[in-house]
């Protein structure tokens, strides 16, 4: 027996929403300044030293904020601190769930519980996935054919500012990050031609190196993409498509499909989901999973045709995503629907569904 969850009714009746006009973009940069304050009994060398790369980086700070006295700071007043002179922390991610070929820079092979930092590649391969967090709790999924580098994954200990800047460089990401609670807290994804910086938010960014363009789509929040020839402004609801001329406009995104029911049982054990046809697809897209925060991947299908064909499952409950492609490229949003598979097929397909890839 095969059976939706009692969410599906309600899932599938979703219309498309009335979106904000989006705002506009602001800069993610980690080359600002930072503003200090001074406290009582603060000396240019207490402040190097508990917060600067050198002890001689006090005699920068005083040429650029043109300060007499060294050792008398007036306090209340604001120092303004290079952000390449700030002493950092490094962090780390760590995998929390993989399925199939995946590989972590001169790591190897991915396992769940793997800690890795700055520098490290991240590619998976065909059929495979990647979902890996961050210290915050930010967590980032990749699905196939899908390279990230970690650019930088810091703190700066005058600020507790955590940095986090990811390089996708083929596929596509999406991310849930956690926002901060004063705001000063960044996270950007850069692609060959635009850079999606965030503060809080829940958004995909993939990267085609033959066409030379990038997609943003936002989901929740906002995020400022930034081009060539300058920036777009996306609110949850809308997505962009930059290339090497443009950081592209805002869109409004496609409603998620419907999907019909029942889903169809082939011999060989295969599944086909079938999708009411949206005049405005281009393709359609299923990605199904075995935790409702998609993040361990199962199975992900891409069809010109409003149907998705899904390999054997064993028996459990899963998710399912299903959302349709639209002419610029932008995957548009999605009905996250429970789905409980039980069927009698003797063999491996009645074994239980492993909780991680691998």
């Amino acid at each position: 027996m095969v059976k939706f969850a009692p969410a599906l009714a309600l899932l599938l009746g979703l219309a498309a929403p009335v979106f904000a006009q989006a705002p506009k973009p602001y800069a993610a940069s980690t080359n600002a300044p930072f503003a200090y304050r001074v406290r009582a009994g603060d000396t240019l060398p207490k402040i190097a030293a508990a917060y600067l790369t050198s002890p001689n980086s006090a005699a920068e700070v005083q040429r650029l904020n043109n300060i007499g006295d060294p050792m008398r700071l007036a306090p209340g007043t604001m120092l303004a601190l290079p952000a390449a002179l700030l002493r950092t922390e490094t962090l780390s991610a760590k995998i929390i769930a993989f399925r199939g070929e995946v590989s972590v820079g001169q790591q190897g092979p991915a396992r769940v519980g793997m800690v890795f930092g700055e520098g490290i590649r991240i590619a998976t391969g065909a059929n495979a996935s990647v979902a890996f967090q961050l210290t915050d709790g930010t967590a980032v999924t990749l699905p196939s054919l899908s390279t990230v580098r970690i650019v930088r994954l810091r703190k700066v200990l005058v600020s507790n500012r955590v940095q986090r800047v990811l390089a996708l460089e083929a596929g596509r990401t999406e991310s849930q990050v956690t926002p901060s609670k004063d705001g000063s807290t960044s996270f950007e994804i850069r692609t060959p031609v635009s850079v999606a910086a965030v503060r809080g938010t829940d958004f995909r960014v993939s990267y085609s190196e033959d066409q030379k363009a990038a997609t943003a789509e936002v989901l929740k929040g906002a995020v400022g993409v930034d081009g060539k020839d300058g920036g777009v402004g996306l609110d949850a609801g809308f997505g962009a498509r930059s290339d090497e001329q443009s950081a592209g406009k805002a869109i409004a995104l496609l409603p998620p499909p419907e999907i019909l029911s029942p889903v169809g049982h082939r011999r060989d054990g295969t599944l086909v989901f079938s999708f009411q046809k949206v005049e405005e697809a281009l393709a359609y897209r299923l990605v199904l999973a075995g935790d409702p925060d998609f993040r361990d991947l199962r199975s992900e299908t891409t069809s010109k045709t409003p149907q998705a064909v899904v390999p054997p499952l064993p028996n459990g409950t899963y998710y399912i995503r299903a959302t349709v492609i639209d002419v610029h490229g932008l995957e548009g949003l999605s009905a996250d629907i429970p789905y409980d598979h039980h069927i009698a097929i003797p063999g491996d397909l009645g074994r239980k569904a492993p909780a991680t890839g691998g």
